[in-house]
């Protein structure tokens, strides 16, 4: 019994001691993905290349701002505006999945904002929105630049945007993209119509940066993007930090490993699945594992249930109390067959007989007569042994006529 609670108490120690590390490992793994490096231009970094500051002032304006953490699979009609801002994690490329499903995202009326910057894009076939402008680098230098469109809704009430951007946007022939602000290197904010939705391009990811955002008119500009899709719409505002690196990560069906199941499932619930392997393993091990030496059982010699009767026989045939035997035998049957009759205890001995001979047919006379010797034995008549033995006998045979057996 010892050894038996042992073992129980290890299996609770070790399930306890998975639970702990599971939780552990999925804590630092979500304070892993939300502690991004200073230059990652996150809505979670507070630094001054981060991007938390538009997320709160959009909050702060009324929007429903909220971090996506999904891949772009999952975006639904609830989303009106998507925030991309460069650099995006190498680790998480943009499938073609995703770039399907943003498509037709946007011919249903969305509206995706591209902040892009070094490294410089290439045209894309692959691309089905951006596929038709192109990332070049340009000058780098500080600047403050008027639009270049003063009659679009998104740069209403802005007089200067700021700008040091490495890149500048080269769009082909028939990409009808409107040109929103330029220098002389090239396109920094470009338009354009999809479907019911829109596509804005900025090449300025540092306008909407934590430092940045404060210059010129630059947040004035991104109000009047959020402005101008949301129109006192209920869809919200999803920043993607999945592409840098929040969330678990999901493979596309372009990608190989895709047609292993185990392999797309995110890393931590990998973990928590192997563990959990194991730690099945190891309670088995446990669980079928000796805590002592062997030891032998040996079975109890248990007394024959007719040992009993016989030492009871014996006693009274030494005390020649053959007559209380009798007695307690024929009280017993008389009690059992008024109950069994549903006579009261106070019933009368004549109407017992009449009634037992009623329903069991037993013959009246000799069934009399013992009754009247009982009733004499339990008055203090003494019998011989073998007269004793007769009525054990007889009281035996009746009990058994009653259907008291």
């Amino acid at each position: 019994m010892r050894n038996g609670k042992r073992g129980n108490r290890e299996l609770i120690g070790l399930a306890a001691l998975f639970v702990v590390f599971i939780t552990a490992l999925l804590g630092f793994e979500r304070l892993a993905q939300e502690t991004v490096a200073h230059d990652v231009p996150s809505t979670l970094n507070s630094q001054s290349e981060g991007a938390k500051a538009l997320f709160l002032l959009l909050q702060k304006e009324g929007f429903a701002a909220e971090r996506m953490e999904t891949p772009w699979t999952s975006l639904t009609s609830k989303v009106g505006l998507l925030i991309v801002i460069e650099p995006l994690l190498e680790d998480r490329n943009i499938t073609s999945d995703e770039l399907a499903n943003l498509k037709s995202w946007i011919d249903d009326g969305g509206t995706v904002l591209f902040m892009v910057t070094l490294p410089a894009r290439d045209f894309s076939a692959k691309d089905l929105i951006a596929g038709d402008i192109a990332i070049v680098k340009g000058d780098k230098k500080a600047k403050d630049l008027p639009p270049f469109a003063p009659n679009s809704p998104y740069v209403r009430n802005v007089a200067l945007l700021h700008v040091e951007s490495p890149v500048r946007l080269k769009t082909g022939a028939n990409s009808h993209y409107q040109t929103l602000f330029r220098d002389e290197a090239g396109a920094l904010a470009a338009e354009k119509a999809m479907g019911k939705g829109h596509v804005i391009v900025l090449a300025n990811s540092v306008a909407a940066s934590n430092s940045a955002i404060v210059q010129a008119d630059n947040a004035i500009l991104l109000y009047n993007i959020a402005a101008e899709t949301m129109k006192n719409s209920r869809r919200t505002i999803a920043f993607d930090e999945y592409h840098h690196g929040v969330g678990f990560e999901s493979h596309g069906a372009d990608d190989p490993s895709d047609r292993d199941m185990f392999a797309s499932t995110p890393k931590p619930v990998r973990f928590v699945l192997l563990h959990l392997c194991a730690l099945g393993a190891l309670l088995v091990y446990v669980g079928n594992r000796r805590f002592g030496p062997l030891r032998s059982l040996h079975t109890p010699a248990y007394r024959a249930s007719t040992d009993y009767v016989g030492s009871m026989a014996r006693l009274f045939r030494r005390a020649n109390a053959g007559d209380i035997a009798i007695v307690t035998l024929y009280r017993r049957f008389v009690r059992d067959l008024r109950r069994q009759l549903d006579l009261t205890p106070d019933t009368p001995m004549h109407q017992l007989v009449a009634q037992t001979v009623r329903v069991y047919g037993i013959n009246e006379g000799p069934f009399l007569q013992f009754l009247t010797t009982c009733d004499e034995i339990e008055r203090g008549r003494r019998i011989a042994e073998p007269a004793m033995l007769q009525l054990a006998r007889e009281l035996d045979n009746y009990r058994r006529s009653c259907n008291l057996v």
